[in-house]
């Protein structure tokens, strides 16, 4: 966590000395959480072979929401992303990672329709029926996460669509460009 570099230079100075120390093809998994980790948003940053032309690539963002605790919540939100970020993005203005937000939360709009519909034609929905707290927002992730993968344009990179990810709260942007 590089909550006490305030520049982005500082950051890629350290992302820079961290990954230079890591084995040819070793990852740095370099982000924050919230104070109990129901919320992660990490850069996935691997060291190049040796004489690559950059000291590091960006291979990737992780993300990890609980989604039991935004269905306590009320829903699926992403607010909790937007206030967890690694120091490289946190308080800046990075215009590839806010057209990702952007478009990632247009996902979650458009796909709450889509959700609401599933949920109402399930027989049977509900309490006593064999479904866990949760199973809701847990729906409206994997949608929202499909939904975002078809939304996102090629030159911000991928979002990886495995359902076993998306049910868990895991959404894996591959590519995405590097801050700055």
């Amino acid at each position: 966590v590089l909550r006490q570099y305030e520049s982005l230079a500082e950051c890629r100075k350290a992302h820079r000395t961290v990954v230079g120390q890591l084995a040819e093809g070793g990852v740095l998994l370099e982000g924050s959480s919230d104070p109990i980790g129901d919320v992660v948003a990490v850069h996935l940053l691997r060291r190049p072979p040796v004489g690559g032309a950059e000291p590091f690539v960006h291979e990737a963002m992780f993300f990890a929401l609980n989604l039991r605790r935004l269905a306590r919540e009320g829903g699926l939100s992403l607010d909790l992303v937007a206030e967890n970020l690694p120091q490289l993005l946190y308080g800046r203005t990075d215009g590839p990672f806010e057209e990702f937000l952007r478009i990632w939360r247009a996902a979650v709009e458009h796909s709450a329709a889509a959700h609401q519909q599933l949920m109402l034609r399930q027989s049977g929905y509900g309490r006593g029926c064999g479904h866990r707290p949760g199973d809701g927002v847990r729906l409206h992730f994997v949608l929202a996460g499909r939904r975002l993968a078809e939304m996102l344009p090629g030159s911000l990179g991928e979002v990886v669509v495995r359902k076993r990810w998306l049910r868990r709260g895991w959404l894996l942007w591959r590519r995405p460009p590097y801050p700055g």
